[in-house]
């Protein structure tokens, strides 16, 4: 009789760590694949500089400006004609586009986005852009992760926020981003370009 008492016991014992053990690779599997956990910035950076039409770099700030430096990986010359950011579709150039050569780069500032006002945010991106023999292609949406900032500027020596009193000292670079620093309570031109 207790010899049988203690085998329902092991028995018992095994079903329940064969469970647990179970439990944790389900938990464990779908938290790669659930959609709901959202993407980090590194993941959404290694996916889009791996397509056709990559983002290198974005930034986003307070008031819903952001800028983004977009790079032709194709291996021919291409038109790059709209960005659709969070549903919002922008032309490029006002429906020109921007003609871009294999590996060229192109920084666009674009206003009315969702304010950036934490750390970091994911919008989601797709672009459209047509080959050198006429032919449209899309992008699929994804989420970008941009970094926050509290304001952006893209020209001038002398920029400055309406009522702040704050300017730049200094040029930028052509093509490089003036940011607001917080700890120096001033705006940084950036030295380089594509930054």
């Amino acid at each position: 009789m207790n010899k049988r008492g203690q085998g329902t016991i092991e028995y018992m014992l095994i079903m329940a760590i064969i469970l647990v053990i179970g439990l944790v690779v389900v938990g464990l599997v779908s938290g790669f694949f659930s959609p709901a956990q959202g993407i980090n910035e590194q993941e959404s950076r290694l996916y889009w500089a791996s397509q056709p039409l990559a983002i290198i770099d974005g930034y986003v700030d307070t008031d819903g400006n952001g800028i983004f430096v977009i790079r032709n990986n194709e291996a021919y010359d291409i038109n790059f004609s709209t960005i659709t950011i969070d549903s919002a579709t922008t032309n490029v150039l006002s429906g020109a586009g921007k003609s871009l050569t294999n590996g060229q780069k192109y920084s666009m500032t674009i206003t009315g986005l969702t304010p950036c006002t934490s750390t970091s945010q994911s919008y989601s991106i797709s672009m459209e852009y047509i080959t050198k023999y006429g032919i449209t292609k899309n992008t699929s949406a994804h989420g970008y992760v941009v970094f926050c900032v509290p304001q952006i500027s893209t020209s001038g020596t002398t920029t400055s926020t309406p009522g702040s009193g704050i300017t730049v000292t200094g040029d930028p670079v052509a093509g490089a981003l003036i940011l607001w620093d917080s700890g120096a309570s001033a705006y940084t031109a950036s030295s380089k370009t594509g930054d």
